[in-house]
């Protein structure tokens, strides 16, 4: 064995081994982008890919694209910072997994065709409903991969040494490589090699902690009282439904109705949400276990975007810390590259395609392939400006969920009205979200919630406002709804 004693030669706070696993991991992210390359003939490839998806994978895909560093690393702080409080709303994430099999698992076949939220909220409220997504999509997509690049840089800073600019210019370098070069396909590969590290790494790393601290009697005697209750105030109420919101909602956009298009039938998508709602309540236990162990083994630390890896240099033998760190950096790139290959495929397919309709599909994947660059860079620049990773998440989702939502969610269910409809939720969830902000002093949960009771309020006041003045003919609604149906019959 002496010959092997330079595997634990020491480069930052990493032995060469556990290098070797992280480089390892990293090489094969780009294999597989080159892999898939050549399969890729146009927009459609680049976005759903072609051929079927094994319920497996599926499942891989939607839950890996889920559990980001927002669930991780921003989870954790804010149960440094709220402790029961925010650990309640992560146990709700998987009721959202349930709403989304009752509203977009059980009706995705009206919308067999579509290759994006954009195509979706097309064919419900028209021009305005397309571009509203667009717009709504690539804000929230530049800060969500943002945050993920910022988490990633963190990460390989603090276990090389390296300096964190320099750190998120490499990740982001290989997200860009692989999501450009193979597109979903590529992306799709490395969700179900991160999925199967993820699912090792979080458990291990959990087991080992709440062990360390010596289970709960040690947790409950290491972590301040404060911490383990909640005092249901006004101002802790608020906050709570706000998170609490904010979980129901999470994984409803852009990058999920992707995945849920790319299922060959309802049937398929049902059964792998109801797998990703089990997997879900599992992990979200763990997450909370965690916080509190965090909390326990480092009570002085103000775990600023280093106390959970920390954690990890204190737990994790040699070896075993590399396949742990692996797991972390699948998780982030795991949201990231999705994120990207959703919004490129909108700069291609939903906003050049429609301001330049003749292009041909050999233009429309190079312009996908540049947006997939070109959005990278911006989140470059936002991630080297980062501080607190969900904060900068739950700031850019207030110009997402309160505009798209409601409006997506009940054209999913089957509600239908027109574009004047949509343009007074669109009003609405901007003047509620604006005038919570301003109460709130900053853009967060509270003032989400603000915007999604807003844009309820603008879409169904004006829809039945045009029925009861003869503006809008309930029956012509009813065959509209109908005939999404008749027109676009469900998959065998």
């Amino acid at each position: 064995m002496e010959g092997f004693g330079f595997l634990t030669t020491t480069f930052g706070k990493l032995t060469c081994l556990d290098l070797a696993i992280i480089t390892l991991y990293m090489g094969l992210c780009i294999v597989f982008g080159l892999y898939k390359a050549g399969k890729i003939k146009t927009t459609r490839d680049f976005a759903l890919g072609s051929g079927g998806i094994s319920t497996f994978v599926l499942i891989s895909t939607i839950y890996a694209t889920h559990l980001g560093a927002g669930l991780t690393f921003g989870a954790l702080e804010k149960i440094r910072e709220m402790g029961m409080l925010f650990a309640l709303s992560v146990l709700a994430l998987p009721f959202g997994w349930a709403l989304k099999i009752w509203i977009f698992a059980n009706n995705i076949e009206q919308f067999e065709g579509c290759i994006s939220q954009s195509d979706i909220m097309g064919k419900l409220y028209g021009t305005w409903g397309k571009w509203a997504a667009n717009i709504a999509l690539l804000i929230v997509a530049v800060g969500t991969i943002a945050a993920q690049v910022s988490a990633l840089g963190y990460l390989l800073s603090y276990y090389t040494d390296m300096p964190v600019s320099q750190c998120i210019l490499i990740g982001m370098g290989i997200l860009i490589a692989y999501s450009a070069i193979g597109g979903v396909r590529a992306v799709v590969a490395t969700d179900v090699l991160q999925f199967l590290i993820l699912y090792i790494a979080i458990p291990y790393l959990c087991a080992a902690g709440y062990h360390y601290v010596g289970e709960w009697e040690g947790i409950k005697n290491s972590v301040p009282a404060d911490k383990l209750h909640i005092n249901f105030t006004t101002d802790g109420t608020m906050v709570l439904i706000g998170c609490v919101m904010y979980s129901l909602l999470e994984s409803n956009d852009g990058p999920f109705i992707q995945r849920f298009l790319m299922a060959k039938n309802r049937k398929q998508l049902v059964t792998a949400l109801k797998v990703v709602t089990i997997l879900d309540i599992f992990i979200s236990v763990l997450i909370c276990i965690l916080g509190f162990v965090v909390i326990s083994v480092l009570p002085g630390h103000t775990m600023h975007n280093t106390g959970f890896l920390e954690l990890i240099n204190v737990l994790m033998p040699i070896g075993i810390k590399g396949i742990v760190i692996t797991g972390l950096i699948a998780v982030i790139m795991s949201t990231a590259d999705s994120w990207l290959n959703t919004t490129s495929v909108i700069c291609a397919h939903d906003i050049v395609k429609a301001i330049w309709p003749k292009i041909s599909q050999k233009t429309e994947l190079a312009v996908a392939r540049f947006a997939t660059l070109l959005i990278g860079l911006f989140a470059i620049i936002l991630a080297l400006r980062a501080d607190n990773i969900l904060d900068i998440i739950w700031q850019v989702v207030n110009f997402y969920d309160p505009i798209m939502s409601v409006p997506l969610s009940v054209g999913f269910l089957g509600f239908r009205t027109n574009s004047r409809s949509f343009c007074a939720s669109i009003a609405g969830a901007i003047i509620a979200t604006m005038f919570a902000a301003y109460l709130q002093g900053t853009f967060n949960l509270i003032s989400m919630s603000y915007g999604l009771v807003g844009s309820a309020t603008g879409l169904f006041g004006m829809h039945y406002y045009q029925i009861k003045n003869g503006l809008l003919d309930r029956r012509s609604m009813k065959r509209k709804k109908r005939s999404y149906r008749v027109l676009q019959p469900a998959s065998n």
